[in-house]
């Protein structure tokens, strides 16, 4: 499943340039020092030094780079929030894990310094908790998700991902659990692997640690199958930076028995840390004990002698997936509390591929899943396992300036991202206005003599600060603040009443004005009534509980079959031919569903895409054959259509029609809908 690009042989020591070079100025440092500078292991003492060296030198580039690293994990970040669907999802690869990537998004925006209150959390964790994942990733995910939110009320939630995940391991490993084809999951028993067995293993840990309760006994049988799976060792050249010496190595591969890469083995030694921190004090055998370690050393070794960031030793997978394999790198440094993996720099050397690797955009492909890769990524940079959640956020919130030196008033306005208010404040007057209205020799006040600040959005004011005429303005910056009802863009103003200079100290008779000129500020993130309600609506379409034979007029392309509509997911979708004159869409269940409602969705499910396509507008409904019924749809594109049916109805056929539709932006002709569902909402 997961892993990167072929190596060739003559790359297995590619790196050893580089380690000799660092190797000579260790000799070097050992010879002032008065260790040994010929081919044998140099002193403790040398070799302390040269590490310290390495580490200070490596640390130096880190911090040559931090603005860069922080730029990208926001980039990242943002990236994510974007590509939020409708009903509070991530879509990447939610045919297999429906779950899965909501919960990766979730858990990398926690590591991120998203807050809790953001709307993208809470949309994401109203979807998570509407649903029971199934399959091994998705329970794992999730255990990460609620585990950094840090929710008492889940805890529930994770014993029961505990229970599912202790139910189908195989002698300690994991599968997906199920077998799976083209089509999707069946019900054979899917055959065990190190990277589901390495997910359950963090999906365990993290329900642990937030309070649930995992039998020690499922540590140790974890354990025993990863110590099984390991590979027979060999005799290796590891160069560690400092000298070059033979020893024994063993990694692991995909499955028991397979040839070892570097992200199994990763994946290996990360699985065996946790589950010897997870036992703690639990009287293991001493044996048992000395096994675990000894594994570890071995799988260390395998990792020194081969490690590469821009590479994912020799996987057997053409795509390359190499964010995976440098996240399961930063768990190991994570766990282990190591700086330098085969006496190289594993963060530096990771992050400097990352940085390679980003776009503009802010997503870091890396030969897998695009969302899943960008959180891979950020979680990498961010050493996301070594470092709890909370304490407040770091980042920045927009900031939208009217700042013209020629402007009568300058402010600035900021948020629009968290779901908060907006905040209003004046950053100061034109030359002219203050010359003008500063005071002038023998004034009764010196400076502008403020009386009201009134804040408008279009032509209304939201706020009216208070000023003080009986002194001038001194600094302050009449700051006030205002929540949008929606989300979109909104053309901000501020007018300055003001008491003229020459008038008594006591007067606040007559006043001028000063007005600023509009600035629009946009709002992307709003918890909007209807949100998380959606985002729990599609566990309850009763049509993705039935075998639905769907049809339709024309479909635009395989991508957009008629049946997408029913699947369960806003990320997929059907859409009609740009030259259907008369789109429609007729859906027969396999059995006639009791409903009340009828839930529509428009094709686009993302903010940033809306209205790409045609907009229905109104449309008509035909059930069981009967007449047909208009109905006018959500004017806002974003929001799902609930229509009320009137009483409960035996549908056997649901025939939806399009009467109506504004043009789309960029493929215009083509109109379509993400999800159609049908709900009992009154069941009496």
């Amino acid at each position: 499943m997961i892993a990167g690009r072929p190596m060739r042989m003559d790359r297995r020591y590619h790196r050893a340039p580089a380690a000799v070079a660092i190797g000579a100025v260790v000799a070097v440092l050992a010879g002032v020092l008065g260790g040994p500078v010929a081919a044998q292991e140099p002193s403790a003492k040398a070799k302390a030094a040269g590490e310290t060296a390495v580490r200070a030198k490596a640390a130096r580039e880190v911090a040559s780079l931090q603005t860069a690293i922080d730029e990208t994990i926001d980039k990242g970040v943002a990236c994510l929030i974007r590509r939020q669907q409708r009903d509070g999802s991530w879509h990447d690869d939610a045919f297999h894990y429906p779950c899965g990537q909501t919960g990766l998004s979730l858990y990398t925006l926690l590591k991120g310094d998203v807050s809790p209150n953001h709307p993208a959390i809470r949309r994401g964790f109203a979807f998570l908790r509407a649903r029971r994942p199934r399959e091994t990733y998705s329970l794992a995910c999730a255990a990460l998700a609620y585990s950094a939110l840090g929710d008492a009320a889940d805890l529930p939630r994770l014993q029961q991902i505990v229970e599912d995940l202790t139910a189908f391991d195989v002698r300690g490993l994991h599968s997906y659990p199920f077998g799976h084809d083209p089509l999707g999951w069946n019900d054979k028993v899917g055959a065990v692997d190190l990277s589901n067995t390495q997910y359950a293993a963090l999906g365990l840990k993290a329900a642990q640690q937030a309070g649930a309760k995992v039998p020690p006994e499922v540590w140790i049988t974890l354990a025993e199958g990863i110590l099984l799976a390991q590979a027979k060792p060999t005799e290796e050249t590891l160069f560690d930076g400092f000298y070059g010496r033979r020893v024994p190595a063993a990694g692991w591969g995909y499955t028991p028995g397979s040839k070892p890469y570097g992200s199994m083995t990763a994946s290996g030694v990360g699985t065996l840390a946790i589950c010897r921190e997870m036992l703690g004090a639990h009287p293991l055998s001493g044996k048992f004990t000395e096994r675990i370690k000894t594994s570890i050393e071995r799988g260390m070794a395998w990792l020194g002698v081969h490690f590469d960031a821009a590479v994912n030793p020799f996987t057997p997978h053409a795509e390359g997936y190499i964010l995976y394999w440098l996240y399961s790198i930063e768990r190991v440094g994570a766990f282990l509390k190591v700086d330098m993996i085969g006496g190289r720099p594993w963060y530096l050397e990771g992050a400097k591929e990352i940085l390679k690797r980003r776009k503009d955009d802010g997503l870091i492909p890396g030969g897998g899943h695009t969302v899943s890769d960008t959180c891979f990524g950020v979680l990498f940079l961010r050493k996301a396992s070594a470092r709890s959640t909370g304490g407040g956020s770091s980042r920045k919130p927009p900031t939208f300036e009217f700042a013209s030196e020629a402007a009568p008033v300058r402010f600035r306005v900021t948020g629009g991202d968290d779901g908060g208010p907006l905040t209003f404040f004046i950053l100061g007057f034109g030359e002219a206005e203050t010359a003008m209205y500063g005071g002038v020799e023998g004034a009764a006040v010196r400076g502008l003599r403020v009386r009201d600040v009134r804040w408008k959005v279009g032509d209304n004011v939201v706020a009216e600060v208070n000023g003080d005429p009986k002194r001038g303005r001194a600094g302050q910056d009449y700051a006030a603040r205002w929540t949008p009802p929606t989300r979109g863009a909104f053309s901000v103003s501020v007018e300055v009443v003001l008491v003229p200079p020459e008038a008594a100290y006591d007067d606040v008779e007559p006043t001028a004005m000063i007005e600023s000129g509009p600035l629009e500020a946009s709002v992307a993130q709003l918890i909007e009534p209807w949100m998380e309600d959606a985002a729990a609506y599609g566990a309850g379409n009763l049509l993705t509980r039935f075998n639905c034979e769907v049809t339709a007029s024309t479909t635009n392309n395989d991508g957009q079959k008629p049946k997408r509509v029913v699947d369960g997911l806003e990320g997929t979708a059907w859409s009609c031919k740009p030259d259907d004159p008369a789109p429609s869409i007729t859906i027969t269940p396999s059995e006639p569903i009791k409903a009340d409602a009828l839930v529509l969705t428009h094709f686009s499910t993302m903010p940033q895409d809306l209205e790409s396509l045609d907009t229905a507008e109104t449309i008509s409904v035909r059930i069981n054959g009967g007449p047909p019924t208009t109905f006018a749809l959500e004017a806002d594109p974003y929001r799902p259509t609930r229509l009320p049916l009137g009483s409960r109805i035996a549908i056997k056929s649901l025939e939806i029609s399009v009467v109506k539709r504004r043009t789309g932006k960029a493929w215009p002709g083509s109109v379509g809908f993400a999800e159609i569902g049908l709900e009992l909402r009154n069941p009496k």
